[in-house]
């Protein structure tokens, strides 16, 4: 029985569909028929401390001066929003920030239960298997002359698997520092928006997603 070329070209098409989907499926799983998410990301806090300076050198160079301390306050928040959304990229509607679940608890309450390593009760309160936390301790700049300029931030974060109650990855005080030579008419606070919190994301993501690729396959 020969088929004619359209209907050959039908069911190729059919195929590559079915195979797409297949893949779709297998790359990103469906939550849990329990409606548990598989990971919530809770509000990232800090900096507890600022420290922002230039020299006169700095501010011919650039026109710039630096960085005021409220135009920093937000970086930790910041840093959890986009580590939240590039999460979701991955894993779609599994991952959640600690606003979008119906906890009940303040995030009083939840620090709390990570400090005594509650962790089944924390994954039971946010209905979730992972829980990612974070802190910028503190950030800082610093505008120079002859060298480059310095923008480091130091922080800690920690990937919880609640379901087994351990900590699957901690990130504890560690430095993200850049020497960047300021062009002139470069403001330093977007050198940390645009250079800095894009690498800090990336290098949590990366690790975030190897433990948990990593737990699922043990």
């Amino acid at each position: 029985m020969r088929f004619s070329p359209m209907l050959r070209k039908y069911t190729s098409l059919k195929a590559l569909f079915l195979t797409l989907s297949l893949l779709f499926v297998v790359q990103i799983p469906n939550i849990a028929a329990d409606g548990q998410s598989l990971i919530v990301v809770l509000n990232f806090t800090g900096p507890g401390l600022i420290k922002s300076d230039d020299t006169l050198g700095f501010r011919l160079r650039t026109g710039e001066e630096k960085p005021r301390h409220s135009e920093l306050k937000q970086l930790g928040s910041d840093i959890g929003k986009q580590l939240t959304d590039k999460l979701k990229a991955e894993y779609g509607a599994q991952v959640l920030s600690v606003g979008e679940t119906n906890c009940q608890m303040s995030s009083a309450e939840l620090t709390k239960l990570m400090d005594k390593k509650r962790f089944r009760e924390l994954g039971e309160a946010l209905n979730c298997h992972y829980v990612v936390s974070g802190k910028v301790n503190f950030v800082e700049f610093e505008g120079r002359l002859l060298t480059g300029d310095k923008y480091k931030v130091h922080m800690s974060c920690r990937v919880i698997d609640c379901q087994n109650n351990v900590v699957l990855w901690h990130l504890m005080d560690h430095d993200f520092d850049k020497l960047i030579w300021t062009k002139s008419g470069n403001d330093p606070l977007d050198v940390f928006y645009n250079k800095q919190v894009p690498a800090i994301v990336d290098y949590v993501y990366k690790r975030i997603t190897q433990m948990i690729g990593t737990a699922k396959a043990s």
